[in-house]
This record gives C-alpha cells, sequence and structure tokens, in this order.
C-alpha cells in the first residue's frame, strides 16, 4: 500500500501544480534538513483535490508559513507531557485517560497539534500497554479510557487487540473511545477483521475528526455504512479551520450531512496554539460569533460543543458555558473545570 501514498515533495509535484508556497516549504525543508511534520498524503485523497482553495489539499499539503511561529504557540500546546506519569498515557482528567497507541497516522494533516509526537517513533509495545494496564489497575477512578495518537487504527492489528483485550480483562466498567481519522483519509486499508474487533466491544465508541463535507467521500461512506452496521456509535470532533470550515455554511452542511450518515456532531474545536499551526487559527473573536450563528440555525442534534484546550495543560473549556472570566485588549480569560483560570490570545486575521 505504501506505492499508494504521497511521502516527498518531488512525488506530490507529479499529482499537483504546486504553489509557490507550498514549493517554498520544501525548499525551506531542504536547507533546513528537516520537516516539522512529514509528508504523508495517500493517493485517494489527492486525487479529489479542485484547486488551490480546496479544503483536501489545505489540510495535507504543506505550505511555507509551517515554519512561521508566534510568540503563544508551543511545542506541547494542550500540556501531554505535564500529564504523561508512563510512555503512552495522558492522565489529565481524574475519571478518563489517553492511550498514544501509536504515532502514525495515515495522513499527517498539517494543522496537527501534536506534531512534536506524530510519526516520530511507532507503536507502543506489548510490555508498555503491560504498564498502562497496571497503571489503570491501580487508578480506579478512572472509568473512559480514550485510544488515540497518532490514529488509533493505524497500529498494529495485534497491539489494538492486545490493548483491548487488556482493558476487557480490567473486570470493571470502562468506556472505550477509538479516535481515528481513517475512514475519511484511507479507507482502502481498513479491514473486516479491523472492523469486527470494534465491534466485538461493549462500550466502544468511535470518534473521528470529519472537517469539511468535501472528506465524506463515496469510499468514506461505505466505511462508515459498515461501521453502522456493526452497532458502534460514532461521534465528530471537528476543529474550526480558517480557510478549511470557518463560515456558517460550511459548518451547517458539515453538521447535517454528520447526522444524515449517524454520525453525532460532538465537538467543534478552536485552534490549539501548536508552532506553525498559525495560518490555519479562526481569531477567537471570530469563531464565537461564527458559533452563535450556528446555533440559531441548526437543531441540537446537528450541533456540537465548542471546545478550547487552555494552552500548556489548563484543561478543556467549552465556550458556549460560562466559563468566560473576562477579556480584555489581548487575551480571553476562562476558568476550567478545577476553578483554575487560564487565558487564550485574541488574534487578528
Amino acid at each position: 500500500m505504501m506505492d499508494k501514498v504521497v511521502t516527498s515533495g518531488e512525488k506530490l509535484n507529479n499529482y499537483l501544480s504546486l504553489s509557490k508556497e507550498e514549493k517554498a516549504f520544501f525548499e525551506e525543508c531542504e536547507r533546513k534538513g528537516n520537516q516539522s511534520l512529514p509528508l504523508h498524503v495517500p493517493l485517494s485523497w489527492l486525487e479529489r483535490i479542485e484547486g488551490e482553495d480546496c479544503p483536501l489539499r489545505k489540510q495535507s499539503v504543506p505550505h511555507i508559513n509551517e515554519f512561521t511561529s508566534t510568540g503563544e504557540e508551543l511545542l506541547d500546546p494542550i500540556g501531554d507531557r505535564r500529564h504523561s506519569p508512563l510512555k503512552g498515557l495522558i492522565h489529565h482528567y481524574d475519571d478518563r485517560v489517553l492511550v498514544l497507541i501509536t504515532d502514525r497516522c495515515a495522513m499527517y494533516c498539517r494543522h496537527c497539534f501534536r506534531r512534536h509526537f506524530t510519526g516520530r517513533g511507532g507503536a507502543l509495545k506489548e510490555s508498555e500497554i503491560d504498564s498502562i494496564l497496571d497503571y489503570l489497575e491501580e487508578h480506579k477512578e478512572v472509568h473512559e479510557v480514550i485510544i488515540s495518537g497518532g490514529d488509533a487504527l493505524m497500529a498494529p492489528y495485534n497491539r489494538l487487540e492486545y490493548l483491548l483485550n487488556g482493558l476487557n480483562d480490567l473486570k470493571r466498567p470502562l468506556v472505550k473511545r477509538v479516535g481515528t481519522r481513517l475512514p475519511l483519509v484511507y479507507p482502502d486499508i481498513i479491514s473486516e477483521r479491523i472492523l469486527n474487533l470494534l465491534g466485538a466491544q461493549k462500550s466502544l465508541w468511535l470518534v473521528m475528526q470529519i472537517n469539511h463535507v468535501k472528506e465524506l467521500s463515496p469510499a468514506a461512506i461505505g466505511i462508515i455504512q459498515e461501521i453502522r452496521k456493526r452497532g458502534i456509535p460514532m461521534l465528530n470532533q471537528a476543529v474550526l479551520l480558517k480557510g478549511v470550515n470557518d463560515s456558517v455554511e460550511a459548518q451547517i452542511n458539515l453538521s447535517y450531512a454528520l447526522i444524515e450518515e449517524g454520525i453525532k456532531p460532538y465537538y467543534l474545536f478552536q485552534g490549539d496554539l501548536a508552532k506553525g499551526t498559525s495560518h490555519f487559527r479562526v481569531p477567537l473573536d471570530r469563531a464565537l460569533e461564527l458559533y452563535e450563528e450556528l446555533g440559531k440555525r441548526v437543531s441540537h442534534l446537528a450541533l456540537p460543543r465548542f471546545g478550547l484546550d487552555l494552552p500548556g495543560g489548563g484543561g478543556k473549556v467549552n465556550l458556549e458555558a460560562s466559563s468566560m472570566v473576562r477579556k480584555d485588549e489581548e487575551y480571553y480569560y476562562f476558568r476550567n473545570g478545577k476553578g483554575q483560570v487560564g487565558r487564550y490570545p485574541r488574534e487578528e486575521e
């Protein structure tokens, strides 16, 4: 399957006529001897790109702006390292943990907030999974395990099966969330064996990141229908991205397309302050206005919650709730679930 994936600027230029800014990215990589985030795009995704402003292109093709960083941006924008007691385990909230089972994705999205981690190592070993299971055995307060990465479904089958079996063996009710973009970016490599493994689990939810209705290709819809046949509930966590989905109409079209396919719009996230992603972030002033208008025009079934992760590990806040404390000319200030106050910058267009 690797021959159906583009991993170099030279090969990418064979399929797309790269813009000056896109070419400049690869020239800068060559000059510096590295990329901030690897290039990895399935051909099936590239073949659906239409024009320079296509939302598929903006999410997958590197741009020179990835080498631009603002003073507010961080390598670890949501504080994973602060809350990681073991390799591959993030315990940020008392009742749930995040397991980063692999750092691999079928496509490295250019807005990735975990770019300090993504595509740099591999999957957890069974011994490392055992350590995580031991930790969960001791921490009875944990009721939910989020399996992500990278992309959880890009982990070797035997490692994912080993983790799921280990969670089942803990002999207490645990809700499992599996995070993936694979049904959208590379549905061809999702096997029936993977689908059956997920379908055999109790209390398992599949959480996807679908940012634009154009991602719902016929092949993607076909896999989503196979997931539904196995009784697996699905949620969507979209990211608000400048030039991709930052209009009320784009959000309305996405929300109704999702619920028509049996996917609940769960969260819409404001962009994290990850280094090299400022060109994707919608200024929060405008984002709040957009969400307010969206709430007036769609049903509650079609309306996601609007969330933001406070920079540096302050935790998630719901922007439609009473979490805002105040604002000044430079920042918004929000109170998290533990009563702590964090801030998020008021950026300009």
